[in-house]
């Protein structure tokens, strides 16, 4: 399977999951979902979901339609 990111450079802490990735204009362009180690040669990084998967996958789940099982509880 074949999966589209956006890599990026700067630093991304843990928490920052679902955070936006803004452009220089400011503008929203994707989702940030990881943190990268911090590589001496490339500098801190993390990873994020570009605003048309995150776009496809919401018109996706829109058209749905049912209940969705959430599995056996093991416990």
């Amino acid at each position: 399977m074949l999966r589209q990111v956006t890599s990026l450079r700067g630093l991304v802490r843990p928490g920052n999951s679902g955070g936006p990735l803004v452009n220089a204009a400011g503008q929203v362009v994707g989702t940030v979902f990881a943190t990268l180690t911090d590589d001496k040669a490339t500098g801190p990084g993390g990873l994020a979901v570009p605003n048309s998967v995150v776009s496809r996958e919401l018109s996706n789940a829109l058209r749905q339609q049912g209940t969705v099982s959430s599995g056996q509880c093991d416990g």
